[in-house]
């Protein structure tokens, strides 16, 4: 379970727009799935696709992934405070609509400065992106879940030494066998 301070944040993945293609900018969303990840500041990262973006399945992938004493941080998307109104460590949003990207505040509980922001899951959507547009070039829904549990494993494996992480990876295939049956055609 994440704790501390978890940001929270949402981005689509799939097709890449592109000017003079003759599509809208309001149907680029429509081919693409999204994806909310929730990272601890300076700490670990668990995202998921969701079927849509709403109050009730940002709720539902938080609470399975964040202990309820966390606080939450997330921009300024309406579905956010209700999504966020059960964690005990309160709700705060930085509102990119007026270009706000981070603030420090005083937190009263603790009488600590810290810092409101999203960028770590910002951070974790531009490599996320990055593995998608120029490694993977394609990926499915149906296997979209797969790419967010790799792109977990190399952020929360990337401060420990490249044979801690082999020792990582070995240790959790143990017991599974993965069966392609059909090859999966695009539509």
């Amino acid at each position: 379970m994440l704790k501390g301070q978890v940001q929270v944040d949402e981005a689509y993945i799939g097709g890449k727009f592109r000017v003079g293609s003759g599509e809208d900018r309001k149907s680029q969303y429509e081919n693409k799935t999204p994806v909310v990840v929730l990272v601890e500041t300076n700490g670990r990262a668990s995202s998921k696709p969701l079927e849509k973006v709403n109050a009730a399945t940002l709720r539902v992938a938080m609470i399975e992934k964040i202990e309820t004493t966390a606080q939450i941080c997330t921009d300024d998307l309406s579905s956010y405070p209700v999504a966020a109104g059960c964690f005990d460590g309160g709700h705060q949003t930085v509102n990119h609509s007026e270009k706000e990207y981070a603030r420090k505040q005083l937190n009263p509980t603790t009488n600590v400065m810290e810092t409101i922001t999203t960028n770590t899951a910002e951070c974790y959507f531009s490599l996320l992106k990055r593995g998608v547009y120029g490694t993977f070039h394609h990926v499915s829904k149906q296997h979209l879940h797969r790419y967010c549990a790799e792109f977990d494993f190399r952020w929360n494996g990337r401060e420990i030494s490249d044979s801690q992480r082999r020792d990582m990876a070995v240790k959790q295939i143990e017991g599974k066998r993965v069966f392609y049956r059909e090859p999966i055609a695009l539509p």
